[in-house]
């Protein structure tokens, strides 16, 4: 899937016992998130990149928002497969 223009990740990075240990806020004119059954396995920023990692112990969580989001919600994915299947259309077009 790719994000154009102005586009932003906020990821909350977990250990191999599942915990949470950071989070990275990072954005980037362009963005490639590279979707394998339904997992995400890698996000690409191109352009423009900015980003910095945080410890989870240094910050509080629920500061990560992002600027001036709001949700369409009738055209809000409701799952990783919804967008599988927006990605496909879009490619078909």
């Amino acid at each position: 899937m790719t994000v154009n223009t102005n586009a932003e990740s906020i990821y909350f990075a977990k250990d191999d016992e599942q915990k949470f240990y950071g989070v990275n806020k990072s954005g980037g004119k362009n963005i490639l998130i590279l979707i394998e059954e339904e997992e995400i396995v890698k996000i690409k920023f191109y352009e423009q990149v900015t980003g910095k990692f945080h410890s989870i112990s240094n910050v509080n969580p629920y500061d990560f928002k992002f600027d001036n989001f709001k949700w369409n919600e009738k055209n809000r994915p409701n799952s990783v497969n919804d967008l599988i299947v927006w990605t496909k259309k879009a490619a078909e077009k």
